[in-house]
């Protein structure tokens, strides 16, 4: 999820480091330009522009291909499509692209090896243990935020917050559900991570099986060389 979301920012503050470089050269220096986050639910992109003291956001949309101006609160959002709809565009299009990420979630997902439960979303992956008596309630909960890397609990226990805090990784890291149980997306992702995995353990383990075969080796030509010498020189006690 943090590697997803981390692809999702990088693509937004590399367009905007496009988009300023060409209003500064419209606009000089007095002008700049910021992408907020995509609207999926409208199918809206979203930008503040302002020029000297003037600010206001402008929303784009796209209807068979073809951007335009949607919405304005800007004098200036002519001047600013005439110079980037191209970039705005296509930077529509990139964040379409994240629509299935951002939208598909899984709930409740039986991890493999413990009674934890599992919700997997685009902004963060919740464990969590649910209440015995109360179907609406969880005796735990602990939250992973994907864009903040910081986590979050809820729990009625002192006991179990002080025993978790400060291992979260290690806690999420072998917690396990299966990948065909993930969202789509994130499978080929995961398949991957999976595969590196495995790769690397049959690595480490043909690493330990020479050192192993070396050892096995150097004993028996250890005991060879003691087994001749004794042959030859019978007297010798080694």
């Amino acid at each position: 999820m943090e590697k997803s979301r981390d692809d999702y920012n990088k693509i937004k503050e590399s367009y905007e480091d496009r988009c300023n470089f060409m209003i500064e050269s419209r606009f000089e220096s007095v002008a700049n330009l910021i992408i907020y986050d995509f609207n999926y639910y409208e199918k809206e992109l979203i930008i503040g522009f302002r020029y000297g003291s003037d600010y206001g956001k402008i929303t784009f949309s796209k209807r068979n291909g073809d951007l335009y101006i949607s919405k304005s609160e800007s004098y200036w959002d002519k001047d600013v499509f005439a110079v980037l709809n191209v970039e705005l565009s296509e930077l529509y299009d990139d964040f379409i692209n994240f629509s299935s990420r951002k939208n598909e979630v899984r709930f409740g997902l039986r991890a493999v090896n413990s009674n934890f439960l599992v919700d997997i979303s685009f902004y963060g992956v919740d464990i969590f243990v649910e209440s015995s008596t109360n179907l609406y309630k969880k005796d735990f909960n602990l939250s992973s935020n994907s864009s903040s890397g910081t986590y979050i609990y809820d729990c009625n226990s002192s006991v179990v917050i002080n025993a978790c805090q400060g291992r979260e990784n290690e806690i999420f890291e072998r917690i396990f559900v299966k990948i065909s149980d993930c969202p789509k997306w994130s499978q080929p992702i995961l398949y991957k991570i999976r595969q590196n995995q495995l790769a690397e353990e049959q690595r480490v383990a043909d690493e330990q099986r020479y050192r192993e075969m070396k050892q096995q080796n150097r004993e028996m030509k250890k005991q060879k060389i003691l087994e001749f010498k004794r042959k030859i020189f019978p007297f010798l006690k080694k």
